[in-house]
């Protein structure tokens, strides 16, 4: 090889070398460009993960605060005795975080956003289904439609659909987990017989 380069004769030598390092130059340029894109995408992941991480645990907060509020007022009901009416709280109204995150909802996996549009679903529908059951939402002194009044015939029932919406709540906060749980405290976990 180093014979031919020495016969080469004028500029011919001089345009070898220079084609070489060009070659070599362009090679390394290309190189760093695929490492540069590689660590790029590593940063974007993490940051993807950590924004999904922040959405599921924003939003199994408030999930966790409405099922906890539907879980307390359904007990309550069971002691409901001697008064002609009742108050109960429209949970739709204790609905904050869900609003601000919705653009956000894609960073999570298909199944989880289908149980968290389930949950608030019905959340949302919460006072509608007191309404239907008889009740008349309260909108005098400040409470904004916070509590709705109910018969106290309608305690069963009420309790009964306060303990339904927050199992599906509950649903949509065990597919919120593992987002917020990190992996090492989720494998040492004793599984539930």
């Amino acid at each position: 090889m180093f014979e031919w380069l020495q016969g080469l004769s004028g500029g011919a030598a001089a345009f070898v070398g220079s084609l070489t390092g060009s070659a070599i130059g362009l090679i390394a340029l290309l190189l760093g460009a695929l490492f540069n894109a590689y660590l790029n995408r590593r940063r974007d992941d993490a940051l993807r993960s950590a924004d999904a991480r922040s959405v599921a645990a924003a939003l199994r907060a408030e999930l966790i605060s409405i099922e906890e509020m539907l879980l307390a007022n359904a007990k309550t009901l069971g002691s409901v005795n001697g008064e002609d009416s009742f108050y109960t709280p429209n949970v739709g109204n204790l609905v904050r975080v869900m609003p601000e995150l919705i653009s956000k909802l894609g960073l999570l996996d298909v199944e989880t956003v289908k149980a968290i549009l389930r949950a608030y679903g019905l959340i949302d529908q919460h006072s509608q289904q007191l309404i239907l059951l008889g009740g008349i939402p309260t909108g005098a002194k400040g409470l904004d439609g916070r509590l709705v009044l109910m018969r106290n015939q309608h305690a069963p029932l009420t309790a009964q659909l306060n303990r339904n919406y927050a199992q599906t709540v509950r649903e949509a906060v065990d597919r919120l987990d593992p987002y917020v749980t990190p992996k090492s405290r989720m494998r040492s976990r004793p599984r539930a017989a």
